[in-house]
């Protein structure tokens, strides 16, 4: 992850309780399942986030309600990352002033891409809706059914 070009440190969380039904009712979870919390007391009205893998090339994959999401292929494992669907959240939850201090410009093709536009200790972040946070997923395999298990975990 990083702000205006440098490296910054985030917060890792497990997320191992999320997985994908299959027809025979079985529970189907990734490999791996991670959600990354940038520090938002550090950010600054301006700043621009980037949080992506280190290589390989990610396609959109439509997301879901308020997340938006990439996934693609890598050494033989399927990768995912989701991302705040600002501007969905934007229009569910606004009335008439902003509910997030940050936007989301879309894909690098490795992540995704965080403008700051506001100061962020305006936004007490009441609702999990309003938090910054990155969902990293990946599964040993590159079959269709890998891929749309990352795609489900990640949106």
């Amino acid at each position: 992850m990083y702000r205006n070009g440098q490296r910054i440190c985030f917060q890792i969380e497990s997320f191992d309780y999320y997985g994908m039904y299959l027809n025979d009712g079985a529970l189907k979870r990734p490999q791996g399942l991670l959600k990354l919390y940038p520090d938002m007391e550090k950010l600054k009205k301006g700043d621009i986030l980037i949080c992506e893998y280190d290589s390989g090339h990610l396609q959109e994959d439509g997301g879901g309600e308020y997340m938006t999401n990439i996934v693609g292929t890598y050494q033989g494992y399927t990768v995912g990352m989701g991302a705040p669907d600002s501007q969905d959240i934007e229009d569910h939850y606004s009335q008439r002033e902003r509910v997030l201090p940050y936007e989301t410009w879309g894909s690098t093709g490795k992540g995704f891409e965080i403008h700051i536009i506001d100061s962020p200790e305006k936004y007490p972040c009441t609702n999990s809706f309003q938090q910054l946070c990155f969902v990293v997923a990946w599964e040993p395999g590159t079959a269709d059914d890998n891929w749309n298990l990352i795609s489900f975990v990640t949106c």
